[in-house]
């Protein structure tokens, strides 16, 4: 086919959500929005829970079982009850850091439905807003992002070590 009617049978053939070159659902991430991303890379592989804080820069905040190990983060780690969020069944902890991920596997993930739990409440959302403003850890650039608005692009997120 030529490029014009290969594009004019993509335009007919597609839904907002469906992409027929690559045969599998379209889908962006979005600002304040949990997902479970595959770490094939930690010594007992599993799916992060995150949350979007930034989805130009793809920095998502971790959702943990656990505190962060190292005194500083765990003591600015925020607690999170499990009525706090539709996705957790326990308490669990997020991660005061924003982490990236070096790949393609976000896209990947996020392709699944069982991967994407959907927007996170307001309250949380407020929340997590009130905890980063305060926070120690993170930088007035990092604030402004997570909290007010878009970034253009990449820059200062922590790529992911194994836990």
């Amino acid at each position: 086919q030529t490029g014009l009617k290969k594009q004019i049978s993509i335009k007919r053939n597609a839904s907002p959500n469906f992409c027929r070159i690559h045969s599998m659902p379209s889908r962006q991430l979005e600002k304040w929005h949990a997902y479970r991303i595959f770490c094939p890379e930690y010594a007992q592989s599993h799916h992060q829970l995150v949350i979007c804080v930034c989805p130009v820069r793809e920095w998502f905040l971790y959702v943990n079982s656990e505190p962060p190990p190292f005194r500083k983060t765990r003591e600015a780690a925020l607690e999170l009850s499990n009525f706090e969020a539709h996705f957790l069944s326990h308490i669990s902890f997020i991660n005061p850091i924003p982490q990236t991920f070096s790949d393609s596997r976000v896209a990947v993930e996020i392709a699944t439905d069982e991967n994407c739990f959907g927007s996170i409440s307001p309250t949380l959302k407020t929340k997590i807003q009130c905890w980063v403003e305060s926070s120690p850890v993170l930088n007035d650039e990092q604030k402004a992002i997570i909290i007010g608005g878009a970034a253009n692009t990449p820059s200062t997120a922590v790529k992911p070590d194994a836990p």
